[in-house]
């Protein structure tokens, strides 16, 4: 099954048809990345907001991209 990074972390109808809204894959992914960055840091550098935002969405679109060259070549 391929992956849509837009696709909701949870999928659900919601209450009585009401839209119930939830992170996107790629947040999700974004955010389990950069909680290990945040982790993992040991410099300044390596803490700074704009440093860790980029490296976790990055690492987030690399996940989805290769989830879904797996999914092409059957691994």
């Amino acid at each position: 099954m391929k992956t849509n990074p837009n696709d909701p972390v949870y999928p659900t109808s919601g209450h009585h048809g009401s839209k119930v809204t939830t992170l996107t894959k790629r947040e999700h992914f974004a955010a389990l990345a950069m909680q290990g960055l945040l982790a993992f840091g040991r410099t300044d550098s390596e803490t700074d907001p704009g440093f860790i935002s980029h490296h976790a969405i990055n690492c987030a679109d690399a996940l989805i991209l290769k989830l879904n060259k797996d999914v092409k070549h059957g691994s």
